[in-house]
């Protein structure tokens, strides 16, 4: 029993030795993973890292990449009309595309001054058509005016010619030859049915045909030679208005026929008289004398002080 104590004791000591060694292993077997696994982490880091700066971020080949900053323009917005803003739907950084609003404006007083502006356009509608009104009353009384002056012009010439008449009937001193034949041109002039002459803007007619018709009366002169005179005071008429630009004269204020009537009457009497060329000169030129008076400038073809 004595022998077997110490063999124990020498066992113990033994696995107390061995117990100390297979911690220190396995706790340097826990490093070295530990190691391992910080190494295999920082390499799987390191080529996801990789990856995303050379792979994952690599640029199209169609798009130049560059370095540098990026400035933004400032850009102003005005409303076309004024008023207070209700609302802003975009703030400073935000995309925007064509098209869209971008602020939203109280429009009280947008449709206060649209209301003020449609009862203004009936108030000038309304002064328009009292307007139009006054004018038509006015146009009415401008025609009332005008026939009234037609009218007095009108009762001027009847009393003139009733005058004639009354003169040639017996009523009072007798008419004389001259006053007989403006009896009877006045007369023809006074139914606006008289011929005219454009070239020489003359009514020949209203005068040579009275005349004639009052000389052949008095003459006691056939048809034939009431015909010819008729002719020869159509061609001094229609000469003379040409040669004065009868058809300017009415322009400058002179009525051809007046400024050309006693020439034609001269020529329509002297060729019913049987004048000489002599004495029918004399004629036509006393008839010149008797002319209705123009300005020298208006019976000038070219508008000179000197008349051809």
């Amino acid at each position: 029993m004595k022998e077997e104590q110490p063999v124990n004791r020498v066992q113990s000591d033994s696995n107390n030795q061995a117990q100390p060694a297979a911690g220190k292993a396995g706790r340097r077997r826990f490093r070295r993973i530990i190691v391992a696994l910080i190494v295999l982490a920082a390499i799987v880091t390191g080529a996801i890292l990789g990856w995303r700066a050379y792979v994952a971020k690599r640029v199209p080949e169609n798009i130049i990449a560059l370095s540098g900053r990026i400035e933004g323009d400032d850009s102003s917005i005005a409303p076309k009309t004024s008023g207070r803003i209700l609302e802003i739907r975009f703030r400073e950084g935000d995309y925007v595309h064509a098209g869209e609003t971008i602020a939203i404006l109280d429009d009280a007083q947008v449709r206060a001054r649209e209301d003020q502006a449609r009862a203004g356009l009936v108030t000038a509608e309304a002064s328009a058509q009292a307007a139009r009104e006054q004018i038509g009353i006015l146009e009415q009384q401008l025609k009332q005016n005008q026939l009234q002056t037609e009218q007095a012009k009108v009762d001027a010439e009847g009393r003139v010619l009733r005058d004639y008449a009354k003169r040639a009937s017996g009523a009072g001193t007798s008419l004389s030859f001259a006053e007989r034949c403006r009896l009877y041109v006045g007369a023809t002039r006074t139914t606006e049915l008289d011929d005219i002459d454009i070239a020489s803007c003359t009514t020949v007619g209203s005068v040579v045909v009275p005349v004639a018709v009052a000389v052949a009366t008095r003459q006691r002169a056939d048809a034939r030679t009431l015909l010819a005179a008729v002719v020869a005071g159509y061609e001094a008429m229609q000469r003379l208005g040409r040669a004065i630009g009868g058809a300017t004269l009415v322009y400058r204020g002179v009525w051809p026929t007046y400024v050309t009537a006693p020439f034609a009457a001269a020529a329509t009497a002297a060729r019913l008289l049987g004048l000489d060329a002599h004495t029918t000169a004399c004629a036509l030129a006393l008839a010149l004398t008797r002319t209705s008076a123009a300005p020298a400038a208006a019976l000038s073809r070219f508008g000179s002080s000197s008349v051809s």
